[in-house]
C-alpha cells in the first residue's frame, strides 16, 4: 500500500507537467482510487471467506470462529466457555456453506488467564476449539514483528456473524472495516509490547461476532474481536459504549502449542 501511494504521488506530479493529452480530472482520480480500495477490500473477503464459521447448537448461532490449523478454530474464552454451557453438540458451520458444511466441535480450551466474572480488568479473552474434519481456507495470522507495528489509525477489517442477523440454516457472515482507536495494556494504559494486548476499534459489531478475525491492512489476522467497552452514566446507568476490543492474536500462541 506504501508502493501504491507512492505511485499515486508521482502520477499527481506527472499530470502536472504539460503535455499533449489531458491531464486526468480530480474526480478521475477520486474514483479509481475508490474503485482500487473496494477492490482490496472484496479480496480479503474472498481469501478468507471460507475460514470464518459460525458456533452454533440446536439451530442457534452464538459466536464467530476462525480457521487458524485445518482442524484448530479461534475464538473467545467466553465463546468457549458460553459452548461448553450449551445442551446439544455444538457444530462450526462454514460461512456461506448454507447450512450443509459443518465440522462437530470435539474438545474446546481457553486461555488459562481468562476470568469470565472479572469485571476490574480484562483478561484474555481467546479460546481454541478442536473440530472433525478439515477446512478448506486457514487464515494467516501476523507475526510477533508484524504486530509490533499495530497502532491507532490503522485500517482494519473484521468478518463475523452479528446475533441480529445469525441464521444458522444458512451462515453468511458481515464485513467490517473500521480503524484501530489504541493498543493498551488490561488497564488501558500504554505498556511494553508483551503487555499491550488490548486493540481498542471501532467497527460496528454485536452480539455473535464475539470471535471474529481482525485482519490488517495486509490481510493477516492481528486480533481477535472481543467485546464493547460498557460506560456509566447517571441518567441511563451502565450501558454499551461505542468503543470496542480485540484480543492480539499472539495471544493463542500458548494454546496452539
Amino acid at each position: 500500500m506504501r508502493s501504491q501511494r507512492a505511485i499515486d504521488r508521482l502520477s499527481d506530479d506527472l499530470a502536472s507537467v504539460p503535455h499533449p493529452g489531458p491531464a486526468p480530472k480530480s474526480s478521475d482520480a477520486k474514483a479509481t482510487a475508490g474503485a482500487r480500495d473496494a477492490s482490496f477490500s472484496r479480496r480479503i473477503y474472498d481469501a478468507n471467506k471460507k475460514g470464518i464459521f459460525m458456533l452454533a447448537s440446536d439451530g442457534h448461532g452464538f459466536c464467530t470462529a476462525f480457521a487458524v490449523r485445518p482442524s484448530v478454530l479461534a475464538t473467545n474464552a467466553h465463546c468457549v466457555r458460553g459452548a461448553q454451557r450449551q445442551q446439544g453438540t455444538v457444530v462450526a458451520l462454514e460461512n456461506e456453506g448454507r447450512g450443509k458444511t459443518s465440522f462437530r466441535v470435539t474438545s474446546m480450551k481457553a486461555h488459562p488467564g481468562f476470568q469470565e466474572r472479572q469485571s476490574a480488568s480484562i483478561t484474555p479473552d481467546v479460546g481454541i476449539i478442536h473440530i472433525a474434519g478439515k477446512v478448506s481456507t486457514v487464515l494467516e495470522m501476523a507475526s510477533g514483528q508484524e504486530l509490533t507495528r499495530t497502532g491507532a489509525g490503522d485500517e482494519i477489517y473484521l468478518i463475523g456473524f452479528p446475533g441480529r442477523l445469525m441464521n444458522a440454516r444458512d451462515p453468511a457472515a458481515t464485513f467490517m472495516a473500521a480503524h484501530v482507536g489504541r493498543v493498551t495494556d488490561p488497564q488501558g494504559q500504554p505498556g511494553s509490547f508483551a503487555r499491550a494486548w488490548l486493540v481498542e476499534h471501532d467497527a460496528q459489531t454485536t452480539g455473535g461476532t464475539s470471535g471474529s478475525p481482525v485482519f490488517d491492512a495486509r490481510g493477516k489476522v492481528i486480533a481477535i474481536n472481543a467485546g464493547t467497552y460498557v460506560q456509566q452514566d447517571e441518567a441511563e446507568g451502565a450501558h454499551a459504549s461505542p468503543y470496542k476490543y480485540a484480543m492480539r492474536i499472539d495471544l493463542l500462541n500458548s494454546l496452539l502449542q
